[in-house]
C-alpha cells in the first residue's frame, strides 16, 4: 500500500496520463464530497495543492441501464462505433443525449478569491469487459469508488489568481466550487430563406413564447482566400441579416446542409507515384471542413462568422447568419435554415469543499 501511495502523483496542468514522471506533485487534500446535480450523483474526492495552483478531480456516476438504453437507441457497438448512418441533426442530438458527455463549467472560490480553470481533461470508465485502461481504473482504486459502476472523470487545474505570495494561501479558511451547466441547443423550425421583408414564425421548444424572424437583407457572398498548399476551399455562401422579435439572447441559425469539403488541386505526378497513392490510399483527403480565418472548425460545417454594425437602436434584435460554404454560387432561396434556442438544462450549484473549524 505504501508503494502504491508513493506512485500516485497529481501535477498541475497535466492530464490523467502525463503525471507519473513529474517531479513536482501536488499535496493531496481529501474532501470526499458527495452531491447530486444535473440529474446525476457526483463526487469530488480530492483537491491537490500545487505550486502553480489547485487541481480538482470530479467524478460523475452514470447508471448502467441509462448508458445501455442510449447505446441501443443510437445503434452503438461496445467500442462506441455507430452501426448506422446518421444525419448531421441526428449526430448533434446523439451527442447532446450522451450521458457521458455532460458539459459544465466549474469555478473555485478560495478564501473569497475566485479561481478559474485553465486546463482540463476527461476520461470514462466502463465496468467489466468494457472497462477502460489501467490509468482510469487506478482512479477508482485510489479513491475507493465502485468498480462495477459507470464513471466519468474530469480533472481541472486552477492557477493562483496572481503570482504574488498572497495568492498562494498557506491556510484554507473556505473552499467551494461553483458549477454551471453548459448551454444546450433545442432545435425549432426549419425554413427556406425568406425574401427581404418577409417573416417566419418560430416557436421555442418547451416554451409558449412565439418569435417573429424578419429578413432585412439577403445576399450571396464570395470570400477571397489565398492558395493553401495545393488545396481549394469552398468560398461562396449566403448571408442573411435578420431581426428577431422579441429579441432572444441565445438564438442561433445554421445551414441544414454541411456545404462542400475542401478538395485537392489536380497534380501532375509520375504514373508510378500516382498508382502507389491510389493503391495504398496515400492521397491526402479533405475529410474535415475548412478551418481558415473566418471559416469554421474541422468537425462542424464550413461556416462564416460575422457581426452586425449600426447604432444600438438599429442593431437591437438584429443579427446575421451565414450559410455553409460551397464551390458554386449560392442561391439564397435554396438554403434551408435550422433555428435553435439554447438554454441551460439545470440550475447552477455551489458545493462547499473545505471549511475551517
Amino acid at each position: 500500500m505504501r508503494h502504491e501511495h508513493r506512485r500516485w502523483k497529481v501535477c498541475f496542468g497535466k492530464n490523467f496520463w502525463g503525471t507519473q514522471e513529474e517531479n513536482d506533485p501536488g499535496e493531496e487534500l481529501r474532501v470526499d464530497r458527495e452531491f447530486e446535480w444535473h440529474g446525476y450523483k457526483w463526487r469530488i474526492p480530492a483537491v491537490y495543492r500545487c505550486r502553480q495552483g489547485l487541481v480538482v478531480d470530479f467524478a460523475m456516476e452514470v447508471p448502467q441501464e441509462e448508458l445501455r438504453a442510449y447505446m441501443e437507441k443510437w445503434g452503438l457497438t461496445e467500442d462506441g462505433e455507430c452501426s448506422r448512418t446518421l444525419t448531421r441533426a441526428e449526430e448533434q442530438q446523439m451527442e447532446q443525449e450522451n450521458p457521458l458527455n455532460v458539459g459544465f463549467c466549474a469555478e473555485l472560490e478560495l478564501n473569497g478569491m475566485r479561481l478559474h480553470s485553465r486546463d482540463g481533461c476527461g476520461a470514462g470508465y466502463l465496468p467489466g469487459e468494457m472497462a477502460g485502461n489501467d490509468t482510469v481504473a487506478a482512479l477508482l482504486r485510489h479513491y475507493g469508488l465502485d468498480e462495477t459502476t459507470v464513471w466519468k472523470f474530469w480533472r481541472e487545474s486552477y492557477p493562483w489568481a496572481t503570482r504574488s505570495r498572497k495568492s498562494c494561501p498557506k491556510r484554507f479558511r473556505a473552499l467551494e466550487v461553483r458549477l454551471e451547466a453548459e448551454l444546450e441547443q433545442h432545435p425549432a423550425e426549419r425554413f427556406r430563406t425568406p425574401a427581404v421583408g418577409g417573416s417566419v414564425t418560430l416557436h421555442e421548444p418547451g416554451n409558449a413564447q412565439t418569435y417573429q424572424l424578419t429578413a432585412l437583407d439577403v445576399r450571396s457572398e464570395t470570400l477571397e482566400l489565398p492558395d493553401c498548399d495545393g488545396w481549394e476551399w469552398p468560398n461562396r455562401f449566403c448571408m442573411m441579416t435578420y431581426r428577431l422579435t422579441p429579441a432572444a439572447e441565445n438564438f442561433f441559425l445554421s445551414d441544414c446542409a454541411e456545404g462542400d469539403h475542401p478538395r485537392r488541386r489536380p497534380r501532375n505526378l509520375p504514373p508510378e507515384r500516382a498508382a502507389l497513392e491510389k493503391k495504398y490510399g496515400l492521397e491526402p483527403q479533405g475529410e474535415g471542413d475548412a478551418a481558415i480565418a473566418v471559416i469554421g472548425g474541422a468537425d462542424g460545417p464550413t461556416a462564416v462568422f460575422c457581426t452586425v454594425r449600426g447604432s444600438a437602436d438599429e442593431a437591437e434584435g438584429v443579427a446575421a447568419a451565414c450559410s455553409s460554404c460551397y464551390f458554386e454560387p449560392v442561391e439564397p432561396e435554396h438554403i434551408t435554415w435550422q433555428a435553435a434556442f439554447c438554454r441551460r438544462p439545470c440550475a447552477g450549484a455551489v458545493v462547499s469543499l473545505l471549511t475551517a473549524p
